[in-house]
């Protein structure tokens, strides 16, 4: 099928028999990159809930303030 533009109509025709059913079944399609990025997501979203990340990001946080007051002290100390 070639790519269709804003000035082309596509119609989707599919076969029925007379109870109006389609005869012909279309084989679904699945979207890996899409079912990749709500698996992506979902571990995300999972992560930053959990406790050991806010554990993590609080050491974290406590280690550059202790090394910031650190290095601020001695160049105050020293002027």
């Amino acid at each position: 099928m070639s790519k269709i533009t804003k000035e082309e109509i596509y119609i989707d025709c599919q076969p029925v028999n007379s109870e109006g059913n389609v005869i012909i079944k279309e084989k679904n399609i699945i979207d890996v990159d899409a079912i990749n990025q709500e698996i992506t997501d979902d571990l995300f979203s999972k992560v930053l809930k959990s406790p050991y990340f806010s554990i993590l990001i609080g050491a974290i946080s406590a280690f550059a303030l202790i090394h910031l007051s650190k290095f601020m002290i001695k160049n105050v100390i020293k002027k």
